[in-house]
Order: C-alpha cells, then structure tokens, then sequence
C-alpha cells in the first residue's frame, strides 16, 4: 500500500466557525498565526501559534477561529490514525499528557498528545 499526503494553507477571517463536522481523514494542523478552538463533544481545546492539532478520521468537531481568525498549515493522511503513524508502539508509552518541548500539541479523538508527538519526532507512513 502506498501512503498519500496532501497539504493545505488555510486562511480563517476574524469570527469564523464550523458547526460540528468531520473528516474523513488524519489531519494535522500547525497554526501558524491567530487562534482556533476546537470542540469535541464537551470538551475545547485552544491553540495558538506554533501548535499542532490532531485530528483522527471520524473525529466530530466544531471550530471558532475567534475575533482575529486564524493561519492553519494541515498536512492530511487517508482515513488515518496517529496510533497507525507509529512505527514503534513501545516509543509512545501511554502517557501524562506530555508536550513536546517548545510545541505545544493537542490532540482530538482517540489518539493522545504523547502519540502526536512521537510520531512527529520519530516520523515513519506506512507503506
């Protein structure tokens, strides 16, 4: 099987919101200037620039890019899951919320913050 990547560089304009939605692939994002809070069921995250959001496939969310809109640069992977990102289940221990130094990483759906940021720093797609 052979992995195909897309990329994208999102622009939101102040007061943008996504009603709850999903996709049908991996996404993730690195906002790159402004903020975005992303609801899961009864829980948000916020992120500001220069933090990655992860998203797995089939994850329902809403968005709200706040009075300043938002950057977003999303690197997309097919129907994917960070878990599946992962070459070695031992390098991604379940975890205590660990962030990657300096990058702070949220994370929504199943995946958790220490899977993103060890596939991030130890990148290997299945092929």
């Amino acid at each position: 099987m052979t992995a195909s990547l897309a990329f994208h560089a999102d622009g939101y304009r102040p007061g943008t919101r996504h009603r709850p939605h999903m996709h049908g692939e991996l996404h993730l994002s690195l906002v790159l200037g402004g903020r975005v809070s992303e609801t899961v069921g009864s829980a948000t995250e916020y992120a500001g620039a220069l933090s990655v959001v992860a998203k797995d496939s089939g994850v329902v969310h809403s968005d709200d890019f706040g009075t300043a809109g938002a950057k977003l640069a999303r690197l997309i992977l097919p129907a994917g899951t960070i878990g599946a990102l992962i070459d070695d289940p031992s390098r991604s221990p379940a975890g205590d919320g660990h962030m990657m130094p300096g990058l702070p990483i949220h994370s929504c759906g199943s995946c958790n913050a220490e899977e993103v940021a060890n596939a991030l720093s130890h990148p290997m797609i299945p092929t």
